[in-house]
């Protein structure tokens, strides 16, 4: 998470969002260095310009992809992070229902739930 961070960190720092920040586009080295790729839908931002399109794949957006009335900026990325950081110590998507409203329903209320409090994180597979 430490290494997803500082890539972020990086990419912001330049202006740059990458907006499809998701497990699929990490990558690690045989020395386990982290990588992230598929800058397709990434852009450059200024310091007051938000982007109203929606990219990326539902169960990573932001809500405020999914209004598009206020627009989104970096925090966007930040969100896909946490939802990976969910996917890597639970197992599961921290959002997932059966058909794509229902998944953005559950998103714009950030309705999610954490697994039983009587599982430890290394009994999760």
């Amino acid at each position: 998470m430490i290494q997803i961070i500082d890539a972020m960190d990086c990419m912001h720092e330049n202006n740059i969002m990458h907006r499809d920040l998701k497990l699929e586009n990490i990558f690690l080295s045989k020395n386990l260095d982290l990588k992230i790729g598929n800058f397709g839908l990434s852009t450059e931002l200024n310091s007051t310009e938000y982007k109203r399109n929606a990219c990326g794949i539902f169960p990573y957006m932001v809500p405020e992809i999914l209004t598009s009335k206020v627009g989104y900026w970096f925090e966007a990325d930040i969100w896909a992070i946490g939802v990976i950081m969910y996917v890597m110590l639970f197992g599961s998507m921290s959002f997932g229902r059966d058909t794509d409203l229902m998944l953005v329903e559950q998103i714009l209320n950030a309705n999610f739930e954490f697994p039983s409090a009587h599982l430890t994180l290394s009994e999760i597979r």
